[in-house]
C-alpha cells in the first residue's frame, strides 16, 4: 500500500500521528479493493509475460523518463517472539533486506526479534550517498521520538 510521508512536519510526534491517519486510509482502501488484489491479479497474469515485462521495462531504462511510483519503501516484519538459537548460540542480530524497485533510493525493511528490531538499509548509490549516515541516525532519531513523546505525555 502506498502512503504519504510527512517529512514536512518538523514535530516527531504530530508526524508519527500524521503516519498513522495515512496508513489508516491507505489501508482502508486496501482493505475496501479485497486484501488479495494483488494476489489475484498476479495469478491472472502468466509469470513469463511478468518477468519479460520487467526485463523490458529495466532493458529500456523506463524510470528514467518517469518519476518513480515510490522512491522509498518501508517494511516492517514480525519476527519471533522468544530469542532464537542454532547449535546452541543465541541469534543477536538479523539484518533483512528487501525490494529496490527500479528508479527508487532506499528500501528499510525493519524484522522485529524477542525483544530487539534490526534494520536492513538497501539503497541505490546514485540515489543515496551515504547509507550509512541513515542507519548511524536512526538510534538519534528514535531517541528524538522518544523524548517528544514524554515531553508530549507531561504537557497533556
Amino acid at each position: 500500500m502506498g502512503a504519504a510521508l510527512p517529512t514536512h512536519v518538523s514535530d516527531p510526534v504530530a508526524a508519527v500521528h500524521e503516519v498513522a491517519m495515512t496508513t489508516r486510509s491507505a489501508k482502508s482502501l486496501q482493505s475496501a479493493l479485497g486484501d488479495d488484489v494483488v494476489m489475484r491479479l498476479a495469478e491472472s497474469v502468466p509469470p513469463g509475460l511478468v518477468a519479460a515485462g520487467v526485463r523490458s521495462y529495466t532493458r529500456l531504462r523506463l524510470a528514467e523518463h518517469h518519476p518513480p511510483v515510490f522512491n522509498l519503501i518501508v517494511s516492517n516484519v514480525r519476527g519471533p517472539s522468544m530469542p532464537l538459537y542454532a547449535g546452541g548460540a543465541r541469534l543477536v542480530g538479523t539484518y533483512p533486506m528487501g525490494p529496490l524497485l527500479d528508479g527508487g533510493g532506499l528500501n528499510l525493511t525493519v524484522l522485529s526479534s524477542a525483544e530487539s528490531l534490526h534494520f536492513g538499509f538497501l539503497v541505490c548509490p546514485d540515489v543515496v550517498e551515504d547509507p550509512w549516515a541513515l542507519a548511524r541516525h536512526t538510534r538519534d532519531a528514535f531517541d528524538e521520538l522518544l523524548a517528544a513523546t514524554r515531553e508530549h505525555a507531561v504537557t497533556a
